[in-house]
């Protein structure tokens, strides 16, 4: 699974889609919903839409670190091999996750 070119380019698309689909589901609850529904319709929708992000999150680590773990395997330099054995001992969750919040 590789990660999507435009991705890479820019992530802000990819980062505002989510959230609005967000209020969107909250706009569409408070519209639907009688009395005080709409509330818990918006929690259950943040609580799930919170839920998913963490473990996509989580997921693509996951993937990266196995991709790095992979390129690894198919280098024939030890010099090379030090490097990326570097990239990938100190890529952990909150590393990863500093990168990106840095990048954005």
């Amino acid at each position: 699974m590789d990660t999507p070119v435009g991705f890479l380019k820019n992530s802000t698309p990819y980062h505002v889609v989510p959230i609005s689909l967000l209020i969107l589901s909250g706009s569409l609850t408070f519209f639907i919903a009688d009395g005080e529904l709409w509330i818990t319709g918006l929690v259950v929708t943040s609580i799930v839409w919170s839920l998913g992000s963490y473990f996509g999150k989580k997921k693509a680590f996951k993937v990266y670190r196995a991709g790095i773990s992979e390129m690894i395997g198919t280098l024939e330099e030890d010099g090379d091999k030090k490097e990326y054995q570097d990239i990938l001992d100190k890529s952990t969750d909150i590393y990863l996750n500093n990168e990106i919040k840095e990048k954005n």
